[in-house]
């Protein structure tokens, strides 16, 4: 079955901040992805995607001050079945 998954996030932010986000998807999952996952920031600021040292996707952004709003929306095809 196909699924969407994704999220809207907003913070107001009272100064500027660094952010680490571990907002993707599982690794296990990635290979179930229909579409790209793609961190989608406003404003439009840098976001610098590595991988930490156990293995999951992560994101880095530096924040400015005021409304900031991260989304992301896709699909993932599974298969319906409880986990073991």
């Amino acid at each position: 079955m196909k699924i969407k998954i994704g999220f809207d996030i907003e913070f107001e932010l009272p100064s500027p901040v660094p952010m680490v986000l571990m907002l993707y998807v599982h690794p296990s999952r990635q290979k179930d992805l229909l579409a790209e996952e793609k961190i989608i920031v406003e404003p439009d600021i840098p976001v610098t995607d590595f991988t930490d040292l156990y293995g999951n996707r992560c994101a880095r952004i530096f924040a400015p001050a005021g409304n900031l709003r991260m989304s992301l929306e896709t699909f993932i095809q599974d298969s319906g079945e409880p986990d073991v």
